[in-house]
């Protein structure tokens, strides 16, 4: 059951009064993205990778880009929302092309100042995700996951593929920082994360070293810093993998950051005046 807060969610074209939601479809895909200031945060990129997600279990959207990005519009202002997340499901039977689709604002939590200055706590964990590309809802996954992370007082698990290789973090993408470079999983083994993308170009656009490679869990030794990235903790030190410990004021991670900040000040900039 998909709990959505805010009073109005969108259900197929129509705005509604907002009621939990039960998309009991074989398959369900999904995206969520920040709003700031008014602003669905790089709509554009979520919708492209919600076309992937699609394409990766035969499927089409439902929706053009404009007709979605107008939805979410309505959406954002009948519910007078200047910031949050909100999240697009879509669910599919083997038989149909699209069953239902559902856009709303969701609970959203995003870190503390002190989480950007001190880093956070993550714990790693023995995991392998099935078709990793594709964003589908997992509610077994999720609330087993959230299950360890209260046992373990982290902030996120790291999955450590059975074969002994890092690939991503159970709700974002990771990234490593050793002798000057930056270090994360190829696409193959990720979900691509649209934060994690931006941080690559920074990485490209900047003449910061990039490695894109498979670290194994016996390298953790050999990094310097890490950091997360995603929609809600966008990009986030970590401090502790269970019990390695990293520097969390690294110039390149720090530098990083502040680019990301400016790309996002600017996206709002320009689109504040579309709206």
């Amino acid at each position: 059951m998909e709990i959505f807060c805010q009073n109005y969610l969108c259900l197929g074209e129509q705005i509604q009064p907002i009621q939990p939601i039960d998309i009991n479809s074989k398959f369900s895909i999904y995206e969520v993205f920040r709003v700031i200031n008014g602003v669905p945060l790089f709509l554009e990129n979520h919708y492209l990778r919600l076309i992937n997600s699609a394409k990766l279990i035969n499927k089409k959207i439902p929706f053009t880009f404009k007709e979605l990005n107008e939805l979410i519009i309505e959406l954002i202002t009948i519910n007078k929302a200047v910031i949050g997340n909100i999240k697009i499901i879509i669910g599919y039977e083997t038989n149909k092309d699209c069953a239902i689709s559902c856009i709303g604002f969701i609970p959203h939590k995003y870190p503390e100042k002190q989480d950007y200055e001190k880093g956070i706590k993550i714990i790693s964990k023995i995991f392998k995700r099935e078709n990793p590309n594709a964003k589908i809802q997992n509610e077994k996954l999720r609330s087993s996951m959230n299950q360890f992370l209260v046992e373990k007082e982290a902030y996120e698990v790291l999955l450590i593929h059975p074969e002994g290789y890092i690939t991503e973090c159970s709700r974002s993408n990771i990234f490593f920082i050793a002798s000057q470079s930056v270090i994360t999983a190829p696409e193959s083994d990720i979900l691509p994360g649209i934060t994690r993308e931006y941080v690559i170009n920074i990485c490209k656009e900047n003449n910061i070293e990039l490695k894109i490679k498979r670290p194994s869990l016996i390298e953790l030794n050999d990094m310097d810093s890490a950091f997360i990235t995603g929609t809600s903790p966008k990009i986030l030190p970590i401090n502790s993998i269970d019990s390695l410990r990293f520097n969390t004021n690294s110039k390149i991670m720090l530098f990083i950051m502040h680019s990301f900040e400016n790309l996002i000040d600017q996206y709002l900039i320009a689109h504040q005046k579309l709206h």
